[in-house]
Parts: C-alpha cells; structure tokens; sequence
C-alpha cells in the first residue's frame, strides 16, 4: 500500500514540476494547468487540502516564471497572508466552521431524525424519495453537511423501501448542491459574497460594492440549479431511474443497517426546527438592522424597499458570523439535557473538525 501511495505522490510532483514549462510556453493550456493540478492531487491522494495547495503553488509558479523560491514567497505574501486580512474571506470561513458544528448538533440531537420519522410511517419507494428531496431543502446551510446528514439519516429507511442508494446520491447531491447555491443564508453564498467583494476590489470599485443585492438579483438566472431541482423533482414524482440507477444493487430490508441513527440521541422534531428558524431569522433581522445603520435610516415602518436597500448595504459578513453563533447556542440549549449535554458539546466540536480534515 505504501508503494503504491508513493507513485502516486510521485505523479502529483511531475505534475506540479510541468508547470515551470508552462511558465515558459504559456498560452491557455497555462491559465488551466493550476487547475488541472488540483484536480489530479485530490484524485490521486484523496487530499482535497493537498490538492488546492498543489494547485496554488502551481499557478504562483507560472506567474513567476518557473522561479520555485520566488513562487514560494508570492503564495504566501501575495496570496495567503492578504486574504486571512479581508473580512469577507474571513467571514465566510469562520461561518462555514460554525455551522459545521451547528449542523452536527442537529443532527446528533435527533430532531431531524424525529421529522423523518413522522412523515416515513410507509416503506413507499416514492415517500422515501420525497422526505429525502424535503430534509436535503431543510438543510440549505451548508452543501457538504446537507450531504453527510441527509445521506446517513436516509440510507437505511431507501434499504427498507427498494431504493437503490444511486438513486438516494443523486437526491443528496442535487438538493445539496442546487439549495445551498439559491439559499440566501449558507456557507456557500458567504463565499460567493467574498468573492463578489474580491471582484470589486481588484476593479478598484469597491466603494459601489453592494454584494448581497447583487446575489438576490443573480438569482433567477442561475438556471443551472433551477433545472437540477425540476429534473429531480420529475425524477422522484415519476420514479424515473436514469442511466446507473436502474442496474444498481438494491439491498432490501435485509441489509437495513443501523448506520441511520448511530450516535444519534432521540428527541423530538422541535430541536431541529427552532435552531433552524434562529439562524434564519437573526441573519434577517441582523442584516436589516446592520444594513438600516449604515444607510442612516429608520428601521420602521418595515417596508419592501427598505429591506433591499438594507440588505444591498449591510456588510453581512460580521452578521453571518454572530448569527451562526447565536443558532448554535440555541442547538446546545435544545440538545437533550442531563447526561447528554456533554454528547452535544462534542457533536458540535466533531462537526467543526470534520470541515477541517485535509
């Protein structure tokens, strides 16, 4: 095993080394071989962290002329050091890690289970897929936790009613991927609202920068996910299984594993929801009211114009943050109490490590 993971290294090492010819040939072959190489590492070593940094020092080589000293210095001064000083990138990082921990408490505290329960009281394949597709809306915070929660609470109920668990993958990874991109409450939109201020700022406009209302306005033409969740919709309402999904292995109630509620408390639905409605009513108002003074107006009467133009000025990325911190706090209040209270610090601890595993 450890030989074979050293040709593997080895292949990422030429491909990060072809680099410096591409700093002398250039052309576009050039602008896509940082990428290429990201992707070749995290195919090759199953290191996402190690494919990205792979991939960074490939470009910083390019740019520098094939110089590996030089290139060194610039990934770290030019790039890496700057981007821990931006608010946005900060805010969007530190929201990511505190809704991972979020989401882990959720989900161990048994209130999403307790939903899935109450509307799964059939085996019917289609009921299956449907409460699958309504707790993968549920989860809009975060796609790769969409993915982990909704993907483990299901698998055992989709053995039990003949679904295949293909069928059960492409679910999670469309409402995982399409609500976290529409959701205007995530950690992927704190990263495009980071991005959106980064774009400004190298186009020396960041003065006009207004990322929040430039995202709402994005939104109905992000056509890609529109048409992932009409497909599935179209998909689960006629019990359409595409391509792979017809040939996979279905393991029937036989197979059913516990892997649905392991390390999962019980508890009742209310501990998912009242967390969920915290987080997304304190960014609403945070926003409004962040937004409201920096434009110096009055915060009443409420009006429709009035909430655009405070969510088009507001900085959301402090607002993001706090919010995320207030909705975890309420998770903790909500996990079962007594001698489970020390399991839900740990759900919390275990959800934030989970986001930073390399």
């Amino acid at each position: 095993m450890l030989d074979r993971f050293n040709w593997r290294i080895t292949v990422c090492l030429l491909l990060v080394g072809s680099s410096w010819v591409w700093a002398f040939v250039g052309g576009p072959m050039a602008a896509l071989w940082p990428s290429i190489v990201a992707l070749g590492t995290v195919m090759l070593v199953k290191r996402v962290f190690l494919g990205l940094v792979m991939g960074a020092f490939s470009g910083v080589l390019i740019l520098n002329g094939g110089n590996p000293w030089v290139a060194t210095v610039s990934l770290v001064e030019a790039h890496l050091i700057p981007s821990f000083g931006n608010e946005w990138k900060m805010g969007a990082l530190v929201f990511t890690l505190v809704l991972g921990g979020f989401a882990g408490v959720i989900e161990r505290g048994g209130g999403l289970m307790s939903l899935v329960r109450r509307f799964l009281n059939t085996s019917d394949p289609r009921q299956v897929e449907g409460v699958s597709v309504g707790l993968g809306l549920i989860c809009f915070f975060d796609g790769l936790t969409n993915s982990l929660i909704v993907g483990r609470l299901l698998r055992g109920f989709c053995d039990r009613a003949g679904v295949a668990r293909a069928k059960l993958a492409y679910i999670v990874d469309t409402t995982s991927s399409a609500v976290a991109c529409l959701a205007f409450i995530s950690t992927w939109i704190a990263y495009q609202l980071a991005m959106i201020q980064e774009g400004f700022r190298l186009a020396g406009r960041e003065t006009h920068t207004v990322p929040y209302g430039l995202f709402f306005r994005s939104i109905p033409y992000n056509f890609y996910c529109w048409f992932s969740l009409i497909l599935l919709v179209i998909v689960v309402w006629k019990r359409w299984d595409i391509g792979p999904m017809k040939r996979a292995k279905v393991y029937g109630p036989e197979m059913l594993d516990e892997a649905s509620s392991e390390n999962v408390t019980g508890g009742l639905w209310w501990r998912a929801i009242v967390p969920l409605g915290v987080l997304v009513v304190s960014i609403f108002v945070g926003i409004y009211v962040d937004g409201s003074r920096l434009l110096d107006a009055d915060l009443w009467p409420i009006s429709g114009k009035g909430i655009a133009a405070a969510f088009g000025a507001s900085g959301a990325a402090l607002v993001l943050v706090v919010s995320g911190v207030v909705a975890s706090i309420v998770a903790l209040i909500c996990y079962p109490g007594g001698s489970q209270r020390d399991r839900g610090l740990k759900a919390y601890t275990d959800g934030v490590l989970m986001l930073l595993q390399p």
